[in-house]
């Protein structure tokens, strides 16, 4: 959150020479700011962090940011304090130094010209000269809270402003360490939105219409206001918050609608991404199909997918090795093949027929495939053509072996 804060401080160098603190702006505003001048009169403002400001404390990671900011432009400042905008005199420069490791200085150059906005400043350098000038910083800062709870500020968001105040001018009705404990009220949620009267705190708790009286009247309005507001967001936030249910209050929510057939699992599975972790029908036969097979196969139940893949596989390979055995012993029986080479085996259709029908079955399948190839006509007609083959062979060599021919004749 960003508001418009402000730091008061006497001018002093503390031993700093005005050459020793660096000029941040641009050239040509320098340049701009200087004139026909050849030695303008400067000023080191002296500025210790943490320093309590209006609101809360002034970080040293402020004035860094607030030195940021002065390379884009100057920081005017009116001699006559905040109520007047005329620059009368610039801040154009300054450092940062640490004494501890969130303590330390920020030194700020100003610049009086001889002659201000509308009149000449030889005044106000005589009061500078003297010693006797105050400064405050208008700044609009980024607030935060502290690990103590306290207001500081860590950022300047721009548009700061260096002015010229009377010697106790501008003291606030509410000192800064009364803001706090407003505000620390607020956060806490003690606020008091009844009750009439102009005290902002009464009873431990803020008056929302003290704060809204400090609005429109008298000096502090901008605080007021903020008060206000700050009050607003915190009975927002708490009216918001009383809208949320607990956990218990979901569970029980959740239970009475699925247990009204208002909400099905799935679509509970859906609302809260888990629906690959919901099991369905599916999972179940998945499941139920994966723990007959690892109990068959003797393996573990929480054996992995790719394990129980490789004993069927393995029992598989196993069975067809088996059955290729028992069709190649089937196919030779029947047609008297054993003991051929595999080249003549190929050559002999009744063989090659039996593998073919035997290829692949197994069991039941393989039995019955076996008595089928007994009276199977392909297996039939190949088995007379070779015995007509062999009867013709048998012919041939009688007439050419006396012996045979001997033999056949004595039959």
């Amino acid at each position: 959150m960003s508001a418009a804060r402000y730091l008061r401080l006497r001018n002093s160098a503390g031993g700093v020479k005005v050459e020793d603190v660096p000029v941040l702006i641009p050239k040509d505003a320098l340049e701009a700011i200087k004139g026909n001048e050849e030695a303008p009169y400067e000023i080191i403002e002296t500025l210790p962090f943490p320093s309590e400001g209006m609101g809360g404390l002034y970080t040293g990671s402020y004035f860094e940011s607030l030195l940021e900011q002065m390379k884009a432009r100057p920081l005017g400042g009116s001699k006559t304090g905040h109520g007047n905008q005329n620059d009368d005199f610039f801040t154009i420069g300054g450092k940062v130094e640490y004494t501890a490791e969130n303590a330390g200085v920020c030194y700020l150059r100003i610049i009086v010209p001889r002659m201000g906005y509308e009149t000449t400043n030889e005044g106000f350098i005589r009061s500078c000269k003297a010693g006797n000038q105050e400064f405050s910083l208008v700044a609009n800062v980024e607030e935060e809270r502290n690990a103590n709870g306290e207001i500081i500020f860590t950022k300047d968001v721009g548009k700061a402003r260096n002015d010229a105040v009377s010697e106790g001018a501008m003291d606030q009705t509410l000192n800064a360490a009364k803001e706090r404990e407003i505000f620390a009220l607020i956060e806490k949620g003690a606020i008091d939105i009844e009750s009439e009267g102009k005290e902002t705190i009464a009873a431990g708790k803020v008056r929302r219409k003290a704060a809204l009286y400090m609005q429109f009247n008298g000096p502090d309005r901008a605080l007021g206001a903020r008060i206000t507001n700050a009050i607003a967001n915190k009975l927002k936030q708490q009216n918001e918050e009383s809208k949320k249910m607990t956990k218990d209050e979901i569970v029980k929510a959740v239970q009475a609608a699925v247990s009204n057939n208002e909400l099905t699992m799935e679509e509970l599975a859906k609302a809260v991404n888990l629906e690959n972790k919901l099991r369905n029908a599916e999972d179940e036969k998945r499941a139920a199909l994966i723990s007959a097979l690892t109990k068959e196969l003797e393996m573990p139940p929480d054996s992995p997918p790719e394990k129980i893949l490789e004993a069927v596989t393995a029992i598989l390979k196993a069975e067809a090795e088996t059955a290729e055995a028992a069709g190649e012993a089937e196919a030779n029986a029947l047609a008297g093949t054993a003991g051929m080479s595999a080249k003549n085996k190929k050559e002999n259709g009744l063989y090659c027929y039996a593998k073919k029908v035997l290829s692949g079955k197994r069991g039941r399948e393989f039995t019955n495939a076996v008595e089928g190839l007994k009276t199977d006509p392909v297996v039939l007609s190949l088995r007379s053509k070779r015995a007509d083959g062999d009867f013709q062979v048998l012919e041939n060599s009688k007439s050419k072996n006396p012996f045979l021919e001997k033999n056949r004749l004595e039959a």
